[in-house]
């Protein structure tokens, strides 16, 4: 009855993660498209709310991280988690790479 639970547990915490990182994941290109539009209007109000954006969708995939981490940790022989770690890290950096390199470009086109 013990290890079902902590079968249970590791499944909705995978479930969770893998669904915040991709919601986070989708929802970066909109944020750096409006980080694109602020730049070019100008608009210092909205240029805070998409670099907000951006620095909530790396913090929600970050987390999703850290609970893949935590799943692995309460069921060691379960393949979900590692699957997680390997996926959410993977996109994080590509993700990372491409909005810095973004950022760079819009804020170089912008002065």
């Amino acid at each position: 009855m013990n290890e079902d639970k902590k079968k249970l547990r590791t499944l909705i915490i995978c479930g969770l993660a893998l669904g915040i990182s991709i919601m986070c994941f989708i929802a970066h290109p909109v944020a750096l498209f409006l980080y694109f539009i602020s730049v070019i209007e100008r608009t210092s109000s909205y240029i805070l709310h998409s670099t907000i954006m951006i620095v909530v969708c790396a913090l929600g995939a970050l987390g999703s991280l850290a609970a893949s981490i935590v799943a692995k940790v309460l069921d060691k022989t379960n393949r979900w988690p590692i699957i997680n770690i390997v996926f959410i890290s993977i996109v994080t950096v590509i993700r990372i790479l491409v909005s810095w390199g973004f950022i760079a470009l819009v804020n170089q086109m912008g002065t």
